[in-house]
């Protein structure tokens, strides 16, 4: 139960990372870049994959997305 947790925050951490890199990116090369393009489709795999190890025995609700949401942007922010 612990090594899933542990696995589950990694996973958290690492989807907050890229959402921040796509953002920069956003602001730096632009929406439509392929710096940009690249971070989204990265995002959008980690998102995924979450998904499917974390979720794939819950119920779809639509506090869930929420409550992942929450937890993504109340995490303190990685400077860069």
């Amino acid at each position: 139960m612990l090594d899933s947790r542990k696995e589950k925050e990694h996973y958290l951490m690492r989807i907050q990372m890229k959402r921040e890199e796509m953002c920069s990116n956003g602001k730096k090369y632009g929406l439509c870049a392929k710096e940009t393009i690249k971070s989204s489709q990265d995002l959008d795999y980690l998102l995924n994959e979450y998904y499917q190890l974390f979720q794939k025995h819950t119920y779809t609700k639509t506090s869930t997305p929420r409550k992942i949401l929450w937890f993504l942007y109340n995490q303190p922010k990685i400077s860069s």
